[in-house]
């Protein structure tokens, strides 16, 4: 009971806090930096899960039997409880971090998650894996040079996207949610060469945190692939992308 309340705290603050920060981004925006983002609205796009692990997404396809992926979890999953509460799909969490597989053992009625200690990356494998020098925080990342405070390697597994998925004995994917620190830029690529049915994919881009503007030739190889970008957060970071066949346009 102590440590749910302790872990209800922290959500709580964690909200709050994303609340004031999203706000400060909006204010702060450059629309030059985000002009190559062109937005299809879809009216079916609803947000699913708090100020600080949210997501847009639209009702998947297959509802109840949709097979959804969230990868980076940390200690939030504020986006697959709302998920799985609208449409009764089940939830399959990918993590590395020692941490977030310690809280998420914690957790009370997440029967509808399971959970995998294992990264997404672009082979299958070993890797360095960088933790934050406080170990308060949560989120690592495999790419040190995304924040300067990422000072503890240890070593981690990942696997391809494409590997994962025979692994657990699917062919294609309702929902692909990314949260993986920096990496993205280069994962998303890989996996999009692999030419995985993928319905949408909801990605939390890291700008912020490196120089240039690493998210456009990101957002460009995702339309080259058929998708288009539906939805995203008023600060410019979560970003939601369907299969044009799927879009209202």
């Amino acid at each position: 009971m102590i440590q749910r309340l302790k872990d209800w705290y922290t959500a709580a603050k964690q909200d709050r806090a994303a609340r004031t920060r999203n706000a400060e981004l909006v204010r702060s925006l450059d629309r030059s930096e985000v002009s190559h983002f062109v937005v299809h609205p879809d009216a079916r796009a609803q947000w699913y899960g708090n100020s600080y692990g949210g997501f847009y997404a639209v009702p998947p396809q297959n509802r109840g039997e949709a097979v959804v992926y969230s990868v980076g979890i940390g200690q939030d999953i504020s986006f697959d409880r709302a998920f799985h509460r609208a449409w009764g799909c089940r939830i399959h969490g990918f993590d590395p971090t020692p941490k977030s597989k310690r809280w998420f053992e914690r957790q009370s009625e997440v029967d509808f998650m399971d959970f995998h200690a294992i990264g997404l990356g672009t082979y299958t494998g070993t890797a360095t894996f960088h933790l934050p020098e406080s170990e308060k925080a949560t989120s690592g990342s495999l790419n040190a040079s995304v924040q300067s405070t990422l000072t503890r390697p240890i070593e981690v597994q990942l696997s391809t996207l494409k590997d994962l998925m025979k692994q657990l004995g699917h062919t294609r994917l309702d929902v692909l949610k990314i949260d993986i620190e920096g990496a993205e830029y280069e994962v998303l690529p890989a996996l999009l060469a692999d030419g995985i049915e993928i319905d949408q994919i909801l990605i939390e881009f890291h700008d912020r945190w490196v120089q240039g503007i690493p998210s456009k030739e990101v957002h460009e190889a995702l339309v080259a692939a058929g998708y288009w970008l539906v939805a995203h957060s008023a600060h410019y970071e979560e970003f939601t992308y369907l299969k044009a066949d799927r879009a209202i346009s």
